[in-house]
């Protein structure tokens, strides 16, 4: 065998080893491509999930404020509605009979909540609740305006 013979050889052999771990790498590129499309379907099913139920607990919240049950207090309904819409993408009209509630959630924002509100003497509760009730009563026009507008929207929407 010539020399010309044994470097072609080798370079032959070099050829399909390389050729062999393209093939290899293909492979594991072509697994994780699989693996990440896998995954990011996960997660937007994940996030449909979030809001499908962020938007059942919405409409909940709403049908308790029109029915007049009011298991809840306006201003404690307001800043939950205010909290689960941070995950729905709400449409333009959605968006400004949210507004109502966020006003309201704001407009509380500085009342303690939970434990520092167990925390609070008693006498400073009642004057809390003295101005949580003003509030309310500042913000319930708008908030009885959005309630069933907002409530035919999500009823239509989820017939659709």
């Amino acid at each position: 065998m010539s020399l010309e013979q044994l470097l072609i050889i080798a370079g032959s052999a070099i050829v399909l080893a390389l050729a062999g771990y393209t093939a290899y790498l293909f492979y594991l590129l072509n697994r994780q491509k699989k693996a990440r499309v896998l995954a990011e379907k996960d997660a937007e099913e994940k996030r449909e999930k979030r809001r499908e139920f962020a938007r059942e607990s919405v409409r909940i919240l709403l049908e308790d404020l029109h029915q007049g049950h009011e298991q809840l207090c306006t201003t404690e309904a307001a800043i939950r509605i205010t909290a689960l819409c941070q995950v729905l993408p709400l449409t333009d009209e959605e968006l400004r009979h949210q507004k109502a509630f966020a006003e309201l959630a704001n407009a509380t924002a500085h009342i303690p909540i939970l434990d520092k509100w167990k925390d609070l003497p008693r006498k400073e509760k009642r004057a809390l609740d003295q101005e949580r009730l003003a509030l309310e009563k500042t913000h319930q026009e708008a908030i009885d305006t959005a309630v069933p507008a907002w409530l035919a929207i999500l009823r239509q929407s989820s017939t659709s």
